[in-house]
């Protein structure tokens, strides 16, 4: 029997999949991601390429996305969303999401979440999900709070669970901490339950309480450390990365700075083993993001340059890693050099995204005490916010660029 082939993705074209899907009588499985989102990154490279998924190739049409990429701004407005990676599997006759997951997942949870699917959805589950797909966070929430205990969803309430804090974060974070506290020990130790736990977490960061905060993080921190010391934990090393960022910043507001050093330290000797371990250049580099901001909070700077210095030689078309020296070289007081870096990831850079490499120009541009310069960048980047689709532009960058804005401010009124 001749060997199955890898799974071939349709690149940033929703027309092409939608019409060859319309002609095979088939799904569309969708994998919208982000060049700068390490996640992303880590199931391209890690996940998707395992041998076991080429049984799928035959299933679906398979579209990938890049949610930066201008000729996508059509798929995006219909579709919204809300995370990255967002994977959705779209019926082309209705144009319809029948089934969706949010975040990373093993080889083995992909396989069945794409294998299983059902032209017409059913089931609190598919329901949820599609409410979240619509953006009707309300419609979510009513439809799990009454089914989160249920017996007969216990297979499914990590992913219930999940859906139900997802749809709460966007409606009230202090509320989506609070009404998940009690929930934390109901999810399994895999990618999904952990992202979970630490949705949950960054939402207790809005709790303006400090006891009811210290409770619901404490909480937390004795979760996801009980699931490191689990013998059946399998999940990737970007998985366990971000749970030991979130466990450092923990002990961190809990002022337990040793451990927060202790576990910071950690993290990074878990990313240079994956990094050393890394098939290619490309595959390294996802787990760039993660091992700069280690190398800043344990203030290894000239690592950090010589790690982003290689991956900059190895891609040189990749404007996130000029925009992540851009920061580097802001943090060693080398201002020039990184505005050097950030106007080269700008000429590289397209799409949405290019709001936040104008904010670290910024940054740089007041920091190195060039004012006039700061404010012309101000108004380029208020001009690709008129250029761009209002839909596709994060929340948190335009508070970013606020406060870059802010600092320009500032410097006006001393």
């Amino acid at each position: 029997m001749a060997e199955s082939k890898p799974i071939s993705w349709i690149k940033d074209d929703w027309q092409e999949a939608k019409s060859r899907a319309l002609t095979e009588n088939k799904l569309i499985a969708v994998d919208v991601w982000a060049t700068w989102c390490h996640t992303c990154l880590a199931m391209k490279n890690f996940v998707f390429t395992q041998p076991k998924l080429r049984q799928l190739q035959s299933q679906h049409v398979w579209l990938s996305l890049d949610y930066d990429q201008p000729r996508n701004v059509d798929f995006f407005r219909k579709y919204r969303i809300n995370a990255f990676p967002t994977f959705m599997i779209i019926d082309p006759t209705k144009d319809n999401v029948i089934a969706r997951w949010l975040g990373s997942g093993s080889a083995d949870e992909m396989l069945q979440f794409f294998r299983h699917v059902n032209r017409t959805p059913d089931g609190i589950l598919s329901q949820a999900q599609i409410a979240l797909a619509s953006q009707k966070y309300k419609k979510a929430i009513n439809l799990l709070e009454s089914n989160l205990t249920k017996k007969k969803h216990k297979k499914n309430q990590t992913r219930l669970l999940s859906a139900y804090a997802e749809a709460l974060r966007k409606i009230d974070l202090k509320t989506c901490a609070i009404k998940n506290e009690g929930f934390l020990d109901q999810v399994s130790n895999n990618a999904q339950g952990l992202d979970y736990v630490m949705l949950v977490s960054s939402c207790a960061e809005s709790i303006p309480d400090s006891n009811v905060k210290i409770r619901i993080l404490s909480k937390i921190k004795d979760r996801l450390v009980l699931a490191l010391q689990s013998s059946d934990l399998d999940i990737s090393a970007d998985d366990h990365s971000s749970i030991l960022a979130t466990l450092s910043s923990i002990y961190k507001k809990l002022g337990n700075d040793l451990l927060a050093h202790r576990t910071k330290v950690q993290q990074m000797t878990l990313l240079e083993r994956a990094a050393q371990k890394a098939p290619s250049p490309k595959s390294k580099a996802t787990f760039d993001a993660h091992r700069l901001s280690c190398y800043l909070g344990l203030g290894e700077l000239a690592k950090a340059e010589h790690m982003l210095k290689k991956t900059q030689k190895e891609l040189p078309n990749d404007f996130n890693t000029l925009w992540r020296l851009a920061i580097l070289y802001r943090h060693m007081d080398r201002y020039d050099e990184g505005i050097s870096a950030v106007d080269e990831a700008l000429r590289l850079g397209y799409g949405p995204r290019r709001i936040r490499l104008f904010s670290a120009k910024i940054d740089l541009l007041v920091a190195n005490n060039q004012i006039k310069e700061a404010r012309e960048a101000s108004k380029l980047a208020r001009a690709e916010i008129a250029s761009q689709d209002k839909s596709l532009i994060r929340t948190y960058w335009l508070s970013e660029l606020n406060s870059k804005e802010k600092l320009i401010q500032s410097h006006r009124d001393h």
